[in-house]
């Protein structure tokens, strides 16, 4: 349990350190938004969005109210102003400070894979979600980013999407459905690739790490270069989609 909040803080900061700049990086999240969103109801009383980095733009959905939780206090005082309506709260996905049965929507775009523990991100969106309530999710799963390797950069393990399944599966959904989905982004640059990852907060580590300076980046623009195709260095995610109904 140590570990698992030191990492949670460890994020906290980093994504409270690019709340600044986020929307200039977001470019799959912005993919994944639009995809989501049009799964998304109209009319909704209270809405959920959890881990909501700079804040989303739901007013063509009228909600009555929207929630917006996320682990790191530098996004939320971005989102703040932007959408001053939204009630904010600085919290865990895997440990929400909501009642049972508050909220009619659970929406959440590319935040959840950072929770150590996905039974318990699973099991407090049941628990949150009123009866007929439902669930929107993307999140990034195992597969993603192959580029990295090419380019000797580590990167994080992703859930893989069944052992995904399995944990939102464990509960008793009226209607459950999962797909992934494949996603590429382009980028006229190496710098503007990886911004989109360490923009949006997100770390990269060198797998060599006596590579440093000028020759270390030089490798790494050759190695990138090598990647390219008509539309740019491509980046390449698969992305995970949850849509269920309480």
């Amino acid at each position: 349990m140590r570990a698992e909040l030191n990492t949670d803080h460890a994020v906290a900061q980093r994504f409270s350190h690019a709340a600044s700049h986020y929307q200039q990086h977001n470019v799959i999240q912005r993919q994944t938004q639009q995809q989501l969103l049009q799964s998304l109801p109209t009319a909704v009383a209270r809405l959920l969005d959890v881990g909501a980095g700079p804040g989303t733009d739901f007013s063509q959905y009228q909600p009555q109210q929207v929630i917006a939780v996320d682990i790191a206090s530098g996004m939320l005082q971005q989102l703040q102003q932007q959408y001053a309506d939204y009630q904010v709260m600085c919290a865990d996905a895997q440990q929400l400070p909501l009642s049972s049965a508050s909220v009619d929507s659970y929406y959440s775009n590319l935040a959840l894979q950072w929770c150590a523990d996905m039974s318990l991100v699973a099991h407090e969106a049941y628990r949150v979600l009123r009866p007929q309530g439902q669930l929107l999710i993307a999140l990034v799963v195992a597969g993603s980013l192959p580029e990295l390797d090419d380019l000797a950069l580590n990167k994080r393990q992703f859930i893989d999407e069944h052992q995904l399944q399995a944990a939102f599966a464990a509960l008793p959904w009226q209607q459950l459905h999962c797909e992934t989905i494949r996603h590429q982004c382009h980028f006229a640059d190496l710098r503007q690739l990886l911004y989109s990852i360490k923009g949006v907060g997100a770390s990269l580590t060198a797998q060599q790490q006596g590579l440093k300076g000028k020759q270390h980046w030089l490798a790494l623009q050759a190695r990138a270069e090598a990647l390219r195709q008509a539309a740019g260095i491509p980046l390449s995610y698969r992305v995970a989609y949850l849509r269920a109904m309480k």
